[in-house]
Parts: structure tokens; C-alpha cells; sequence
């Protein structure tokens, strides 16, 4: 009691404390980060040509790139693409937008509001669309057109379908405007280009000159490495002569070790343990009657569907299954048994299985069947005109199906004049003869476990089907199993454990030059990972994990820095920082291979050309005999770049091609070697009496490639700070 009273005395000065320390706290991590309350910038995401975008704007566009991919795609649930392509995706289309956007400000180009609309009137979805075509005279009504844009417009506000469809009615307008303007702007551009005369004159010359010459070359490799020395020296002259080939931007190594969670032994045990408990009967204690009650096992079960739908951890699926169709391990296995039969506790994957055989029947080869389909707007294939909601078209089925239940002669006149399957509706409904793979699952399920001249109501992706089994044939064993199958997770102390062995790893590397040795005495493989942009998403071994990369380039991570990461409850990893190039240039350090190559060849070439010039006396034959090598001769043109038996050696070609007849050259240092070349004849330089013909081509070449290129080359020009990887 008295420690409390204590405590209430001294409490206005607890809360000042704890105040000054969490302002502390909150200034110091504003300040340390860069996120500064005196600098503008904490929620820029990127800076173009100096104006900024915020974060809330990027977002935006995100959003936006998200609804046009789920629009496009029809995968709401982003299963087949990533948060970093969207990211992406998003940063492209607003670079386009602000860069595209600034030429045409700067040009005058622009969309009139009556060029927009004719653009859309004539765009050929909307021509054809069922919706606008005037069912009295056909073709394209521009009263039904502009019906439908006000309807949508006018309950927009009242109607989520309403708001949905003026949300993509106003996507698809943004989306004509851009591709106009853009349209205009590159045909600009591409009238812009032409091709001088003379320059296509030079070009065909050129491009058709052959010269044949004699040629002796020694590669570099010629010249063994231990006859050259590279100093330190010539690594730095040449590092400095050509560090403009080795600009780079800002990279990241990483060195980490990965403990992926998993199931122990103990777990498998525990699991096996628990599904074989419905093998036998459970007593259990009742609380409303204060005694215990026997329940039934799942052999002595009268109703296995639902005992293994309450046990199961995945769906209890009521079908019957031909043999090859149940996985291998079952297979045969169910066939050969009497129903009744259960086979495991069996592993499948991460799973612990038991199937049990709850019936066995016999179902045809193939069937045919009518239908009669009431679509919804949403579902597969469904038409542009059709606008009912699943709920309408549910009581639509059902009211066609109580008609042709109660009088079958109508089924056939109803399938001709309702079915929004528009070939079957010409065949009053009939789908001709199926087998089991050829339609929808639930549509070809009723139809081969059912009975001819039965008819029901079945959902599938497509709508909802009226349908009438019209005739089976052949026979096939088929079975019907029910799986209780209950997940293999690590459980608490598993993942307990596996964590331990990742923080005491973490806890004894000490350092970064003893992050391999430790692992290695541990059996732990630690993995290099080197070249990690800011803006890289998959890590070698371990996949998508930006909370990683994030980490190495944050300006707090130092050399040798550690870290502990929970890899999206797959597993553990530890990481260091093992290297980092800043933007500019790569550091000579890190080209020390490359460089060393590129200052031996050099040296390898000055031995080469003394070697040559100390037998070079006029003749090729006689060279070549004293240096041990034979003569190539070949027929060398500007438009390739490859030297017979020698590869590829763009300058030697360029040299060579530069003499005349019968002209014997000085040593030329190529790609892979030292030459000499001798020409014996040279075609001159065609010529034609115009060249129009060479220039429409050349114009042709380069004219197509203004739509990818343009984009490119404003990207280029612009000056852009790119922070995204503060954010994502």
C-alpha cells in the first residue's frame, strides 16, 4: 500500500518523464531517418524533373494500375501477380503521364471533348456491342448509346453496379483520350524523321562493299599469362582511362542463413496420433446431462458425410470418381476394396489423410443433355446485354424450371426463346453428346450421377442451368470417397525451437568475417546474395521478401550489420550486410577480375604486335609461316561483324575494310587478337541512280520503333529522384 501511495504522489512527474522520453523517442527516429518535421520531402515518393509526388498520389495510381489489371484479368484475388509489379506497373504509367504529359502542354496537343466522343462512338467494342444495337432497323443506336451512359450516370450514386460500371465507362474514356493524344504525338514525331539522300547513298554503299583479303592473327591467348605482370598501377590507369564503362547504380550484397519452419518428427507423430483417433469410438463428457457420451468412429458412422465435414480441414467433396482419376496412392487400392473400407492415417503432402469407400455405382461413358442457361452480368462469356443480378436470374431458373417440371413439352420451346446460350438455343437447348471432361464440373456431375429424363437447376460459372438428362451410354466402375485430412504444422514448440536455433546463431556471429565460419561448424549454409537493387523484390533462395532489402539499404545498416527476419512464417533469416556500391561508379575493387583481364590482353597485345612486326616483311604467306599459324582467307563486308575462324572482331573488320587492293596492314589489335590482313581485291562501292527505294526502307526500319523508343528517351532526359524503396 505504501509503494502505491508512492506511486500516486509522484505521478504528474512520472507522466512529464515519460512524456520528455517518448518526444525523445519520436524526435530521434524523425531526425535519424531522414523523415525530418523541417524537411518537405517525408512523404515524397519521388521527385520528376523537380516536381514531387507525394505518396497519397502514388497510392492513387497504384490503385488505380490495380483496378485496370483486376478489370483486364478478372484475378481479383492478385494470385497471379505481385505488389511489387503492381508497384511498378504503377510507376511506369506515371511517369508516361507526367512526361508524355509535359510535351504536349509544351506542343499544344490535345483532345477535344468532340473528337473524344467520336473516338468512342467509333470504337469498334462499342459499335458491335449488343447493348447499342437498335433491334428494329440493326446496327449501332445512338439513342440506346446514350440511354445507357445516363442511366448509369443518374443511379451511380444509389446502385453499386451503376457506380462500378460508370467507374470503367469513365476508365475507358481516360483511357481513348491518352491513346489519342499519344496517338497524335508520336505520328508527330514519326513525320518528324526522314533519311537524307546521302545518307542512304553511304549506307548502301557501304552495306554492299566486299573486300577479300589474306589474313594471319595470334589470339591472346597465344601469349601465356605468367609472360605478363599487371601492377597495381596498370589496374589504376586503366580503371581511370575507362570508368566511364562502369557507372552503376547503388547495389547491395547480403550473406544470410536460412532456418525454414517445418514439422519435427515429434509433430508427424502427434498428428498421425490425432486421425487415428476417428478411427475409434470417443467418449466425450456431456455437460447439459453431467454424464459421458460415446461417440461414433468413422467406420461405425451412419452418416460419413457429415463426420468427415466436421473433422476434415478441407472440403468433403460428393462425387464420384472413375479409376485414374483418385490420386496414385488410393487409386487401385479403393477400387479392389468393399465399401465400408478406410485406408490410413497416409501422408499427402502436408497432410494426414483417411479415406474411407462410402459407395460404388456405375456411371455411362457419355451423356446428352439440354439446357437452358440464365446468365448474370459477371458471369463467364456472359454478354455485354445481359444486366441481371445473380439473384434475378436464381428466381428466373427457378420460375423456367418449375414451368418445364410441371409441363416437360415446354422445355424445348422455352430453351429456343430464354437460353442465353445462344448455339444451344438454336437446337432447342441441346448440348449433342459429352463426356465428363467436356463441361463445367457441377453441370457434368449431375449429368453422368443422375438419371435420364431428369431435369434440376445446377450453378456453374456460367450462370444457371435449366437441365434435362436427353441420354447416357456405356458403363464405367466408379467410387465415392470421403477424406478426413487434417494439416502437418509445426506446432508451438517446433516453431519455438526453430526460432532459438536462428537467435543463438544471431546472437554468436560476432562479426561479418565470422558469419561463414560459424555457419559452416554449425552444418548452417549461409547463401550469398550479391547485386540486390533498392528496388529488387526475389532473393535468391528465399523468393519475394522486400522487408530484406529494405533492411540493406536503409542509411542506419552498417558493413557487418545483423538481422533477424521473420520470412512470412516460412522461415527464419538471418542476414548481413556483406557489401555496398553506392550510385556512381563501381569501385575498382569489385572489377579487380575484370580489369586484371582487360590489363593482361592489353599487354598480351604489345608482345603480339612486336612478335608480328619483327617477321612482318611484305609478305602474308611468309608471315604466317614464321609465326607458325596459317593463312585465313575470307570475303569481309561492314554489315556483319564476325571475322572467319577468329569470331567476333568488329574492329579488325572496320580496319581491313579501309584498304585498298593489294595493301598489306600494320598490326590491328582486336576483340581477341592481333592481325594482319592482306586484300586482293576490293568490289567498289555500288551506286544507284536514286535511292528513294533505300530510304522508304531505312525510314520503315526506324519509324516503328518511335513507340518504344520515344517513352524511353524522355525517360531518359528527365531528371528523376526515385524513392520508392523508402515506401515499398
Amino acid at each position: 500500500m505504501a509503494t502505491l501511495e508512492r506511486i500516486r504522489r509522484r505521478s504528474g512527474l512520472l507522466l512529464v518523464i515519460i512524456g520528455l522520453a517518448m518526444l525523445a523517442f519520436i524526435l530521434t527516429d524523425l531526425l535519424s531517418s531522414g523523415n525530418s518535421l523541417f524537411r518537405g520531402d517525408a512523404n515524397v515518393v519521388a521527385k520528376i524533373d523537380g516536381e514531387a509526388i507525394e505518396i497519397t498520389e502514388f497510392n492513387k495510381m497504384i490503385d488505380k494500375t490495380t483496378e485496370n489489371y483486376i478489370s483486364q484479368s478478372q484475378d481479383r484475388a492478385l494470385a497471379n501477380v505481385s505488389r511489387t509489379q503492381l508497384v511498378n506497373a504503377a510507376w511506369d504509367n506515371l511517369l508516361r503521364l507526367r512526361l508524355m504529359k509535359a510535351q504536349y502542354d509544351k506542343l499544344g496537343f490535345e483532345v477535344t471533348g468532340k473528337e473524344l466522343l467520336e473516338r468512342v462512338r467509333n470504337n469498334p467494342n462499342i459499335q458491335n456491342a449488343p447493348a447499342f444495337q437498335d433491334q428494329v432497323v440493326g446496327g449501332f443506336s445512338e439513342a440506346m448509346f446514350s440511354q445507357y451512359l445516363n442511366n448509369i450516370k443518374d443511379n451511380r450514386s444509389n446502385d453499386a453496379q451503376a457506380a462500378q460500371y460508370w467507374n470503367d465507362w469513365v476508365n475507358f474514356e481516360d483511357a481513348t483520350r491518352d491513346q489519342a493524344i499519344s496517338s497524335k504525338y508520336e505520328l508527330a514525331v514519326r513525320k518528324g524523321l526522314y533519311v537524307p539522300s546521302k545518307f542512304a547513298e553511304i549506307t548502301y554503299g557501304r552495306d554492299n562493299k566486299n573486300v577479300t583479303a589474306s589474313i594471319v592473327g595470334l589470339e591472346f591467348s597465344t601469349v601465356k599469362d605468367e609472360e605478363v605482370e599487371v601492377s597495381e598501377s596498370d589496374k589504376k590507369a586503366y580503371y581511370a582511362k575507362n570508368k566511364e564503362n562502369y557507372k552503376t547504380e547503388a547495389t547491395r550484397d547480403i550473406l544470410y542463413v536460412n532456418f525454414v519452419i517445418e514439422p519435427s518428427e515429434a509433430d508427424k507423430a502427434q498428428l498421425s496420433k490425432e486421425i487415428e483417433a476417428f478411427l475409434e469410438p470417443q467418449i466425450v463428457f456431456n455437460n447439459a446431462t453431467g454424464q459421458n457420451d460415446t461417440l461414433d468412429s468413422f467406420s461405425s458412422t451412419d452418416n460419413d458425410s457429415a463426420f468427415a465435414a466436421q473433422r476434415s480441414e478441407l472440403p468433403i467433396f460428393d462425387a464420384f470418381y472413375k479409376q485414374g482419376e483418385l490420386p496414385p496412392s488410393i487409386d487401385s487400392i479403393m477400387f479392389a476394396q468393399e465399401v465400408g473400407y478406410i485406408h490410413g492415417p497416409f501422408s499427402v503432402g502436408n497432410y494426414f489423410q483417411l479415406s474411407k469407400l462410402v459407395e460404388k455405382t456405375i456411371l455411362p461413358d457419355s451423356v446428352r443433355a439440354s439446357h437452358i442457361l440464365v446468365s448474370f452480368a459477371g458471369a463467364t462469356r456472359a454478354g455485354e446485354n445481359v444486366t441481371r443480378s445473380p439473384q434475378e436470374a436464381q428466381a428466373l431458373a427457378d420460375s423456367i424450371f418449375e414451368v418445364v417440371s410441371a409441363t416437360p413439352s415446354k422445355f424445348n420451346e422455352l430453351a429456343s426463346s430464354m437460353n442465353d446460350d445462344a448455339l444451344a438455343s438454336t437446337k432447342n437447348g441441346d448440348l449433342d453428346w459429352f463426356n465428363d471432361k467436356m463441361m463445367d464440373k457441377a453441370f457434368s456431375d449431375y449429368c453422368f450421377q443422375n438419371s435420364v429424363g431428369d431435369m434440376k437447376v445446377v450453378f456453374s460459372q456460367f450462370g444457371f442451368h435449366v437441365i434435362r438428362i436427353d441420354g447416357q451410354k456405356g458403363s464405367n466402375k466408379a467410387v465415392k470417397v470421403y477424406n478426413i485430412s487434417l494439416e502437418l504444422v509445426p506446432s508451438e514448440e517446433t516453431l519455438d525451437g526453430i526460432y532459438d536455433q536462428a537467435s543463438s546463431f544471431a546472437n554468436n556471429v560476432g562479426d561479418l568475417d565470422n558469419f561463414v565460419a560459424l555457419a559452416d561448424s554449425l552444418s548452417y549454409i549461409a547463401r550469398p546474395v550479391n547485386g540486390l537493387t533498392a528496388l529488387s523484390d526475389d532473393i535468391s533462395g528465399i523468393g519475394s521478401n522486400r522487408e530484406v532489402v529494405r533492411w540493406a539499404f536503409n542509411e542506419e545498416t552498417q558493413m557487418g550489420g545483423l538481422q533477424l527476419f521473420n520470412n512470412n512464417n516460412n522461415s527464419y533469416i538471418v542476414a548481413t550486410l556483406a557489401g555496398a556500391q553506392e550510385e556512381g561508379f563501381t569501385s575498382m575493387e569489385n572489377l579487380d577480375a575484370t580489369i586484371t583481364l582487360a590489363v593482361k590482353n592489353e599487354k598480351k597485345a604489345e608482345i603480339l604486335v612486336k612478335r608480328i612486326n619483327s617477321k612482318l616483311n611484305g609478305d602474308i604467306n611468309a608471315l604466317a609461316s614464321d609465326l607458325g599459324v596459317a593463312v585465313t582467307n575470307s570475303t569481309i563486308n561492314l554489315a556483319g561483324s564476325t571475322l572467319n575462324s577468329f569470331g567476333n572482331e568488329p574492329k579488325a573488320i572496320g580496319a581491313i575494310s579501309a584498304l585498298n587492293a593489294n595493301e598489306i596492314s600494320k598490326p590491328i589489335v582486336g576483340t581477341r587478337g592481333v592481325y594482319v590482313a592482306l586484300v586482293t581485291a576490293v568490289m567498289p562501292n555500288p551506286s544507284l541512280d536514286n535511292y528513294s527505294t533505300q530510304i522508304i526502307g531505312m525510314e520503315n526500319k526506324i519509324r516503328p520503333r518511335v513507340t518504344t523508343n520515344l517513352f524511353l528517351s524522355l525517360k531518359n532526359d528527365a531528371n528523376i529522384e526515385d524513392k520508392r524503396a523508402k515506401f515499398f
